[in-house]
């Protein structure tokens, strides 16, 4: 048996209590424990639903210079999820002795039920309606919608659809995320048709065709099925099973775009799997003021079952968002897709930047087609103002009654770079092309959830225009 000398025992005292020494050093009250969490507000909005979205809960530690921020942080939670209009979280006991604390959380829920007629645009946006269709009132939907934000109180949104006008459109969709524990379900039926079509791009800017006697030239449907798993307050994870059916009228294929399902086809048919992992970790992610997101897709379209079409895809998708100083944000998103099928795409899925979120600022009205491309949006943000107005006098529903409203003024500076690898496609000037575009904005924030943007921006043309938008602008 062998012996520790004693100098060894001395040394390795010393050493030890050195490195607790070099430790930082936390007394009882730089802390707090969360004792209850008490919930007011809820009538329709199950308290699982809450639980779920918060992420802090009874029992848990927190440092005493970050409480205010986490609970800030909380109700942005709460907000951005579009069930309430209002959210305050404050601190409702104290015990100084323990360093334990008791949370109010006061909830206003939303309205959840919109039935609505629709009037809306099927142009991409209302810059290209505007400025390039002339206004024209024959390219405008119109119908009916029902929408259910929160069906049976557990944040699972219902939607029926049915609309005519230049696109005529049936949908049925409802989500149910929380359907066992952590795991969710959902289903869309979806069918549209049109009389015109956009048939192809030239100078990145899409052509559209109208036959005589305006017969039907495109008609659309899909089923979808999808599981999710929400493993965290900011981890999800989803897979979808689709099935896409689409035709043409023979015309387009023949004479117009031989390429719109490639090789002449009047019809595409094809299964499809993608696989969605999202870690959201933004502060208020409907307009976000600091945190990150990540996000992963992989999509496989053409399962072997009869498919006309075969493809892998992969996007990821990076956001950054940063608290500067006070009132002062910065953001950058950054964005890359590529396709990794060496076969043709066909023309009618083979969209890259134009469309959503997906452009750059300065762009708006042209398309850029591709199969693989680069996005970078970033923006400086500067909040103006952040007020309740009580318009009780005015508004009669209880859910509206409290308008917060929020405004910023916004600096924007995107670029991107777009590859269309489709062989005997009519030259576009912008693919393969470094593009880039900036200007200044003000944005409109009302009820947590709705965005009103005004735009003046500038592209690498030379040109710079007025635009407006009316959801979501990074």
């Amino acid at each position: 048996m062998h012996r520790i000398p004693p100098y060894h025992v001395k040394y390795a005292f010393l050493i030890f209590y050195g490195l607790l020494l070099s430790l930082p050093s936390f007394s009882q009250n730089d802390f707090v424990r969360i004792g209850e969490i008490n919930v007011e507000g809820l009538q329709h909005t199950k308290l699982l639903v809450v639980n779920r979205e918060l992420d802090i809960h009874s029992g848990d530690t927190i440092e005493l210079v970050t409480l205010k921020d986490v609970l800030l942080r909380n109700e942005k939670r709460l907000l951005s999820t579009g069930l309430f209009n209002l959210a305050d979280i404050n601190i409702k006991e104290w015990n100084s002795e323990s360093a334990v604390i008791d949370l109010d959380i006061k909830l206003l829920e939303n309205w959840y039920f919109y039935p609505a007629p629709i009037f809306e645009l099927a142009d991409r946006n209302f810059n290209v309606w505007w400025k390039e269709q002339n206004c024209s009132f024959s390219r405008v939907n119109y119908g009916l919608r029902f929408d259910h934000l929160n069906l049976t109180g557990r944040k699972d949104p219902v939607n029926f659809t049915f609309q005519t006008g230049y696109t005529r459109k049936y949908e049925l969709d409802y989500q149910f995320p929380y359907f066992w524990g952590r795991w969710g379900l959902g289903g869309n039926i979806y069918y549209t048709e049109n009389k015109e079509i956009g048939y192809t791009t030239v100078n990145n800017k899409t052509l559209f065709v109208k036959l005589p006697d305006e017969p039907l030239l495109l008609k659309r449907f899909r089923v979808t099925l999808n599981v999710q798993k929400r493993n965290s307050a900011f981890l999800y994870q989803s897979l979808q099973l689709q099935y896409n059916r689409r035709w043409i009228n023979e015309e387009i294929a023949l004479n117009y775009n031989p390429h719109f399902f490639l090789n002449g086809k009047s019809s595409l048919r094809f299964f499809q799997l993608e696989y969605d992992i999202k870690f959201d970790k933004r502060i208020f992610p409907t307009y976000p003021e600091g945190g990150y997101f990540m996000q992963l897709n992989v999509r496989k379209e053409g399962l072997g079952l009869g498919d006309d079409y075969n493809n892998l895809s992969v996007a990821v998708i990076l956001e950054k968002h940063v608290k500067v100083y006070k009132s002062l944000y910065w953001g950058a998103r950054f964005k890359a897709k590529t396709n990794l099928s060496e076969q043709n795409i066909p023309y009618i899925l083979n969209s890259a930047l134009g469309y959503g979120g997906d452009r750059v600022r300065g762009y708006e009205l042209y398309v850029i087609d591709g199969s693989k491309y680069l996005l970078l949006k970033s923006s400086w943000r500067l909040k103006l103002l952040e007020h309740r107005y009580d318009i009780s006098d005015v508004m009669k529903i209880k859910a509206f009654k409290v308008m917060p409203l929020t405004i910023y003024t916004r600096l924007t500076a995107d670029a991107a770079y777009v590859i269309d690898d489709n062989e005997d496609i009519i030259a576009n000037p912008l693919n393969k092309k470094f593009i880039y575009g900036y200007g200044p904005a003000l944005d409109i924030l009302l009820y947590n959830n709705y965005v009103i943007s005004l735009e003046y921006t500038f592209n690498h043309f030379g040109e710079s225009a007025f635009y407006f938008e009316s959801a979501f602008n990074f």
